[in-house]
Protein backbone atom coordinates (compact mmCIF):
# COMPACT_ATOMS: atom_id res chain seq x y z
CA UNK A 1 0.00 0.00 0.00
CA UNK A 2 1.41 3.36 -0.94
CA UNK A 3 1.84 6.12 1.61
CA UNK A 4 -0.58 8.35 -0.32
CA UNK A 5 -3.33 5.73 -0.17
CA UNK A 6 -2.68 4.99 3.49
CA UNK A 7 -2.76 8.65 4.42
CA UNK A 8 -5.96 9.27 2.42
CA UNK A 9 -7.76 6.33 3.99
CA UNK A 10 -6.41 7.30 7.42
CA UNK A 11 -7.73 10.82 6.86
CA UNK A 12 -11.09 9.37 5.85
CA UNK A 13 -11.25 7.35 9.08
CA UNK A 14 -10.50 10.52 11.09
CA UNK A 15 -13.30 12.40 9.31
CA UNK A 16 -15.76 9.52 9.72
CA UNK A 17 -14.98 9.33 13.44
CA UNK A 18 -16.60 12.77 13.70
CA UNK A 19 -19.80 11.94 11.78
CA UNK A 20 -22.58 11.49 14.35
CA UNK A 21 -25.19 8.79 14.21
CA UNK A 22 -28.46 10.49 13.15
CA UNK A 23 -30.45 8.70 15.86
CA UNK A 24 -27.89 8.97 18.71
CA UNK A 25 -25.79 12.04 17.83
CA UNK A 26 -23.56 11.71 20.91
CA UNK A 27 -21.96 8.65 19.23
CA UNK A 28 -20.12 8.59 15.91
CA UNK A 29 -20.78 6.13 13.12
CA UNK A 30 -17.30 4.71 13.71
CA UNK A 31 -17.91 4.27 17.45
CA UNK A 32 -21.12 2.37 16.69
CA UNK A 33 -19.27 0.07 14.30
CA UNK A 34 -21.44 1.08 11.35
CA UNK A 35 -18.35 2.01 9.30
CA UNK A 36 -16.66 -1.32 8.65
CA UNK A 37 -13.99 -0.37 6.16
CA UNK A 38 -12.50 2.34 3.97
CA UNK A 39 -10.45 1.62 0.86
CA UNK A 40 -9.37 3.37 -2.29
CA UNK A 41 -10.58 1.87 -5.56
CA UNK A 42 -8.57 1.70 -8.77
CA UNK A 43 -10.43 4.73 -10.15
CA UNK A 44 -9.40 6.81 -7.11
CA UNK A 45 -12.79 6.82 -5.41
CA UNK A 46 -13.05 5.97 -1.75
CA UNK A 47 -15.26 3.02 -0.90
CA UNK A 48 -16.84 3.03 2.55
CA UNK A 49 -18.33 -0.25 3.73
CA UNK A 50 -21.26 0.11 6.12
CA UNK A 51 -23.13 -2.32 8.29
CA UNK A 52 -26.30 -0.75 9.69
CA UNK A 53 -27.26 -1.57 13.25
CA UNK A 54 -30.12 -3.64 11.82
CA UNK A 55 -31.21 -4.58 8.29
CA UNK A 56 -34.31 -2.36 8.20
CA UNK A 57 -32.61 0.71 9.63
CA UNK A 58 -34.60 3.74 8.40
CA UNK A 59 -31.55 6.00 8.74
CA UNK A 60 -29.38 4.13 6.21
CA UNK A 61 -29.86 6.70 3.44
CA UNK A 62 -29.21 9.58 5.85
CA UNK A 63 -26.06 7.86 7.09
CA UNK A 64 -24.82 7.33 3.54
CA UNK A 65 -25.47 10.97 2.61
CA UNK A 66 -23.74 12.18 5.79
CA UNK A 67 -20.66 10.09 5.02
CA UNK A 68 -20.43 11.28 1.42
CA UNK A 69 -20.92 14.92 2.45
CA UNK A 70 -18.30 14.74 5.23
CA UNK A 71 -15.67 13.13 3.01
CA UNK A 72 -16.32 15.53 0.14
CA UNK A 73 -16.17 18.52 2.51
CA UNK A 74 -12.74 17.27 3.62
CA UNK A 75 -11.63 17.09 -0.06
CA UNK A 76 -11.40 13.29 0.12
CA UNK A 77 -13.91 12.57 -2.66
CA UNK A 78 -15.03 11.04 -4.86
CA UNK A 79 -16.78 8.55 -2.61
Amino acid sequence: MSTAIASRTDAAWRVLAEVPDPEVPAISLVDLGIVRGVSELDDGALEVVLTPTYSGCPATEVIEASIVAALQAADLGPV
